[in-house]
C-alpha cells in the first residue's frame, strides 16, 4: 500500500494523480550517487579526446542539476507531500525544469563525443546515453509528460547532433557507419518512447486497480464495523430484555398477588370490602405505575420522541409543577418551596417538565421529613433546573449507576418504586435536549439533589426584574447542608 491513505474523499483519479506525484518525488539516493558516478564515468571516457575545460564544464553543469533536482524533491516531500494532487501538479509544474535541464545536459554529450573521439569510445558514450535513457523511463514514467520531454530531448539533442555532423561537417561524405549510428539513435528513440508509454499505462492500471481494492476493503471493514455495532446493540438489548424480566417478575407479581388476596378476603367477608379498597386501589397505582415506566422506556427506545422547540416562561412552567406536586408534598407534611430566575427560554416545554416530575416525584417519595425544593438558577451559558430533597440521600457508590436502566438501590428497592426505569427514561429524554446535562448529588441520611442542565440562554425582557439573582441568599427549605 502507499505511503498516503485511501480515504474516501478521494476521487480515483485524483489519488491516482497524487500517487505518480509522489513516486516522480521520492528520494531514492542510491540512483542519485550511481547517476553521478556515470556522469563521472562518461567524462573520464571523453578525457583525452576533447577539451579538458568543457569537459570539466559539462561534468560541474550535470552535477549541479543533479543538486537542484534532489532539493525539489526535499522541498516537495517537506511541504507538499500529502497536500491535494492539484497543489502538487502546480509544484512540479513550477519545478519541471530540473528534468529538462538533466535530459538536455545528456544529450548535450553526444556532441562532445560524436565525432572527435575513437570509435570504441563512441559505443561505450552510446550505451551509456541509452542506458540513461531506459533508468530515466523507469523513474519518470509515472509523468508521462515528463518522461516523454526527457526522452525527446535525450534522443532528440543526440539525433540533431549527429545529422548536424553528416549534413554540415562531412557533407553527406563520412563514414556509413555515421549513419548507421543515425539510424539507430532514431531506433532508441523510438523504442524507449514504446518503453515509456507501456510502463505508464502499466502505472494506471495497478494504482487503479490497487485504489478500488482499498476502497473495497474500507468498504467491507465499515460494513464489519456496523455489524458488530449492531450485534452489540442487538446483545445490549438482549441484556435489557434479560435484566427487565428478572427485576419484572417480582415487581409485578408482588401487587398483583396482593390484589387476589384482598379480592378473596372481600369475598369471604364482604364487609371488609370498604377497608380493602384503599389497599386495592395502591395496588391498582402500583402496577399502572409500572407499566407505564416501561411504556414510556419503550416508547423512548423506539425514538418515538419528538422534539418542538417554543418558548417557554420558566415562572410559568415551574407554577405548574408547584401546583402540581404541592398536594402531594403536603400529604406527607412536607415543605413545597420553589426558587428560580424569572425569564424564557427556547426549548422543549414538555420534555423539561417529564424530567422534572420524574426527580419530583422521586423527591416526594423518598423524604418523610423536611422538604422539597424546585430552582432554577443561571451557570454562565447553562441554565440549571434543581429539585432538592431531604430524603433518605444515596450513597456515593451509586451515584454513577442512578441513571442506568432496571437499576435500584440497595435497600431502598422495593416494588412501589417499579421496574428501575424512571431516571433511565430521564437520561434518555436528556440525549434529545442537546449538549444538556444531568447529575446527582447525595448523602445518606441527609438528601439528594438532582440536576438538569440546558445549554440555552436564558432572556428577560427588560421589563421584568428577577425575582432572584442569587439563589444561594435565599433561605432554602433543606434542614441539611448538601455540596454542590
Amino acid at each position: 500500500m502507499m505511503d498516503k491513505d485511501i480515504k474516501a474523499e478521494f476521487s480515483e483519479s485524483a489519488w491516482v494523480e497524487s500517487e505518480s506525484f509522489r513516486l516522480l518525488m521520492k528520494p531514492r539516493s542510491r540512483m542519485t550517487w550511481f547517476a553521478s558516478g556515470t556522469m563521472i564515468a562518461m567524462a573520464v571516457q571523453l578525457f583525452g579526446h576533447i577539451n579538458a575545460l568543457l569537459i570539466a564544464a559539462w561534468l560541474f553543469v550535470s552535477l549541479a542539476v543533479v543538486v537542484f533536482r534532489i532539493q525539489i524533491k526535499k522541498e516537495f516531500n517537506k511541504h507538499f507531500l500529502n497536500a491535494d494532487a492539484s497543489v502538487q501538479r502546480a509544484f512540479v509544474k513550477h519545478n519541471r525544469l530540473a528534468w529538462t535541464l538533466n535530459a538536455f545536459t545528456w544529450g548535450v554529450s553526444g556532441w562532445l563525443f560524436f565525432s572527435s573521439i575513437p570509435i570504441e569510445n563512441q559505443y561505450i558514450g552510446a550505451t551509456i546515453l541509452t542506458f540513461v535513457g531506459l533508468v530515466a523511463v523507469h523513474n519518470l514514467n509515472t509523468q508521462r509528460e515528463i518522461s516523454t520531454q526527457f526522452i525527446n530531448l535525450l534522443m532528440g539533442t543526440q539525433v540533431l547532433g549527429a545529422a548536424w555532423y553528416i549534413a554540415y561537417v562531412w557533407r553527406f561524405e563520412g563514414p556509413e557507419l555515421q549513419y548507421i549510428h543515425l539510424l539507430s539513435l532514431v531506433v532508441i528513440w523510438a523504442v524507449l518512447h514504446i518503453f515509456n508509454n507501456r510502463l505508464f499505462n502499466a502505472f494506471q492500471r495497478n494504482m487503479s486497480l490497487q485504489f478500488r481494492n482499498n476502497s473495497l476493503i474500507r468498504s467491507l471493514n465499515l460494513k464489519s464495523e456496523q455489524l458488530a455495532h449492531e450485534k452489540q446493540i442487538a446483545m445490549n438489548a438482549n441484556d435489557v430484555i434479560q435484566r427487565f424480566y428478572a427485576s419484572s417478575a417480582h415487581d409485578i407479581r408482588q401487587p398483583v398477588y396482593a390484589l387476589r388476596v384482598y379480592a378473596e378476603l372481600a369475598g369471604d367477608d364482604p364487609t371488609t370490602l370498604p377497608a380493602l379498597l384503599p389497599k386495592i386501589t395502591d395496588s391498582c397505582d402500583a402496577i399502572n405505575r409500572l407499566f407505564d415506566s416501561l411504556f414510556d422506556f419503550e416508547q423512548i427506545s423506539a425514538g418515538h420522541v419528538s422534539v418542538t422547540h417554543q418558548t417557554v416562561d420558566i415562572d410559568e412552567m415551574v407554577d405548574d409543577l408547584e401546583a402540581q406536586f404541592k398536594p402531594l408534598a403536603r400529604r406527607k407534611n412536607l415543605e413545597f418551596r420553589t426558587n428560580a430566575v424569572s425569564g424564557y427560554l427556547q426549548t422543549d416545554q414538555l420534555l423539561v417538565k417529564r424530567i422534572l416530575t420524574c426527580f419530583i416525584s422521586n423527591a416526594i417519595k423518598y423524604t418523610e421529613k423536611g422538604g422539597i425544593l424546585i430552582a432554577v438558577r443561571k451557570r454562565k451559558s447553562m441554565v440549571v433546573f434543581e429539585v432538592w430533597d431531604t430524603g433518605i440521600g444515596i450513597d456515593a457508590s451509586h451515584h454513577a449507576h442512578v441513571f442506568e436502566e432496571f437499576y435500584k438501590v440497595g435497600d431502598f428497592s422495593s416494588t412501589d418504586e417499579g421496574f428501575g426505569l424512571g431516571l433511565s427514561v430521564v437520561r434518555r429524554l436528556s440525549e434529545y435536549a442537546v449538549g444538556s446535562k444531568i447529575s446527582v448529588n447525595s448523602k445518606t441520611g441527609t438528601g439528594s439533589v438532582f440536576r438538569f442542565a440546558l445549554p440555552l440562554k436564558i432572556y428577560t425582557p427588560p421589563y421584568i426584574k428577577s425575582r432572584f439573582e442569587n439563589l444561594k441568599t435565599l433561605p432554602l427549605v433543606l434542614d441539611h447542608d448538601i455540596s454542590v
